[in-house]
């Protein structure tokens, strides 16, 4: 795997590889990712709360304080596979078997977001705290483009949050 200039190295959690490396710029994502500044910069501004505020409101249930921790790791393996897939589109081309791989990859870990953002919803939805906020992404029919935008959002804007204790999701 190629090195990203955000230093994102996840791999399975618990092990001692599973790590979001340091805080950057939306300019250091936005490479990492070969999108536009502003294109992350629109993702974040499409949150429904921002990162922080998220957390703030999960620690009010230690059941959907865990789930935001799962959600959080989880996303942020989402865009690893996202890097991934880009890392393998300019390295093999399209249309290849690695490039088929990656895609799959990708595939699977969106499912894993989408049940780990479904989850968190319903956890504050069960311990009494007001998702409400959550109506532009939990759509019906469900969007994968709405929980895709909101995963990758939620990273840009952990990862260009200096105040957000980045650390504790790697552990």
């Amino acid at each position: 795997m190629k090195e990203s200039p955000i230093n994102l190295h996840i791999a399975v959690p618990g092990t001692d590889n599973f790590s979001f490396g340091h805080h950057g710029g939306i300019h250091d994502l936005s490479i990492a990712i070969k999108d536009s500044d502003d294109s992350l910069k629109m993702l974040i501004d499409l949150l429904p709360k921002k990162a922080k505020e998220l957390e703030e409101i999960s620690a009010h249930s230690p059941d959907s304080e865990r789930m935001f921790f799962n959600m959080v790791r989880q996303s942020f393996r989402y865009l690893q596979t996202i890097i991934d897939l880009q890392d393998t589109k300019e390295k093999e081309g399209l249309g290849t078997e690695e490039h088929k791989e990656s895609d799959d990859a990708r595939g699977r870990c969106h499912d894993a977001t989408i049940g780990s953002i479904n989850a968190w919803s319903r956890s504050l939805s069960k311990n009494d705290i007001d998702n409400s906020f959550m109506a532009g992404v939990l759509t019906t029919p469900p969007n994968r483009a709405m929980y895709g935008m909101f995963a990758v959002g939620l990273v840009s804007d952990i990862y260009t949050d200096k105040d957000f204790d980045i650390e504790k999701y790697s552990k």
